[in-house]
């Protein structure tokens, strides 16, 4: 077994998050299948390749007159029929909701060799991602017209690997509790197969009268 734990700090020093991980460590096992084959990725040697995160960005942030004007289900449902414009980490990981309900939300993303770490399988961090973009996500569609959120913490169990094979995992979060202040919500993720692959709980503050991007907000020293 073994344990770890990270502290996450803006250019100034200032604390923005705190984690802490535990992983279970195996022995070396020659049964262990190879990584799916397909075509290789561009190599950062070929002629003219550039670093994804360094190419010109593609999507939109959505500015504020949206969230003072749609309920947090309508700028869901907005993002699903495409009457709003994807952001741009759709564009950069594949990741997209699908469904969105009141205390609901599904989102998907194609398990892509982009994805993944040197072990060849999709990047934990990855599950995590998608696991907490339905977990904020079924929270935001219970948030009225001009309200924000502030997710306060996020737990992901890791129940099997995901294999980066191209095919869907798909997360499904539903709000468990929803006070005047507060939220919280649980996951499943699930590959193509439909096995689970993870289960996720979040929870966040509702701000009534803040910014959507909380710039609005007092942040400590």
């Amino acid at each position: 077994m073994g344990l770890s734990e990270t502290f996450v700090t803006d250019n100034g020093g200032r604390l923005i998050a705190h984690g802490t991980s535990r992983c279970v460590i195996f022995p070396p096992n020659a049964s262990v299948p190879p990584p799916v084959s397909d075509p290789p990725l561009p190599h950062p040697e070929d002629p003219g390749w550039v670093a994804p995160y360094l190419r010109p960005t593609v999507g939109e942030v959505l500015g504020q007159e949206v969230f003072d004007a749609l309920s947090g289900l309508e700028v869901m449902e907005g993002l699903i029929s495409g009457d709003l414009p994807a952001p741009p980490i759709k564009h950069l990981m594949g990741i997209r909701p699908t469904e969105a309900s009141e205390g609901a939300a599904k989102f998907v993303i194609p398990a892509t060799r982009w994805l993944t770490s040197p072990s060849g399988f999709v990047e934990g961090g990855v599950t995590a991602c998608l696991a907490d973009f339905a977990l904020c996500s079924a929270i935001q569609t219970t948030v009225p017209v001009g309200a924000a959120y502030a997710p306060t913490d996020l737990r992901v169990q890791f129940i099997r690997p995901v294999t980066a094979d191209g095919r869907l995992v798909t997360a499904r979060a539903t709000v468990v509790h929803r006070g005047r202040g507060m939220a919280v919500s649980r996951a499943e993720v699930t590959n193509d197969d439909g096995k689970l692959v993870a289960i996720g709980s979040a929870s966040a503050l509702i701000l009534p009268g803040r910014r959507a991007d909380l710039s609005d907000a007092a942040l400590g020293p």
